[in-house]
């Protein structure tokens, strides 16, 4: 299960050149992973949002049959809007059998969190690493990027612990 992430509608692109570095980092993984097991689908997932013609699911289809991947062994979520949605959309589809989770790092403790929560069980399979040559308190591009993960994360567990509590 590769959770969704963004792309772009660009007029001429393939649809792997349309995935954001992101989305790219976890579809390559989910790719991975796919060859790693027997008789495994890939499931993409992602609303299109008000913005795009395609959903984030179709695009990231695409660009698996772009790499390679047979479209028979790709299922898509077109309609997940966030990390819950995939999570009850993939309950729907798998029930309580074992899955491979692929997300970003950072986003990984969260969406185990959730996936768990339905009564899933994912087995962890991280990408998209964001890793520090540098220290943290040095105003570069990149520990602004690593920031931004940072806070957008803490804002969804806050958000999540709302959401149970209320």
């Amino acid at each position: 299960m590769v959770l969704g992430s963004a792309h772009s509608d660009i007029q001429g692109a393939t649809a792997v050149q349309s995935l954001s570095a992101v989305a790219l980092a976890r579809l390559s993984e989910g790719v991975r992973q796919l060859h790693l097991g027997q008789e495994c689908k890939l499931i993409v997932s992602g609303w299109g949002g008000e913005l795009t013609q395609v959903s984030h699911a179709e695009m990231m289809a695409n660009a698996a049959v772009e790499l390679g991947v047979d479209k028979r062994r790709i299922i898509q979520f077109p309609l997940a809007r966030d990390t819950i949605e995939e999570a009850q959309y993939l309950k729907w589809e798998l029930g309580e059998e074992p899955f491979r989770l692929v997300t970003s790092a950072t986003h990984m403790p969260r969406a185990m969190a959730i996936f768990t929560a339905k009564g899933l069980h994912p087995e962890a399979a991280p990408t998209d690493f964001i890793g520090r040559d540098d220290f943290w308190w040095r105003l570069t591009a990149d520990n602004l990027v690593a920031s931004q993960r940072a806070i957008h994360e803490y804002i969804g567990r806050l958000w999540l612990w709302i959401k149970a509590v209320s």
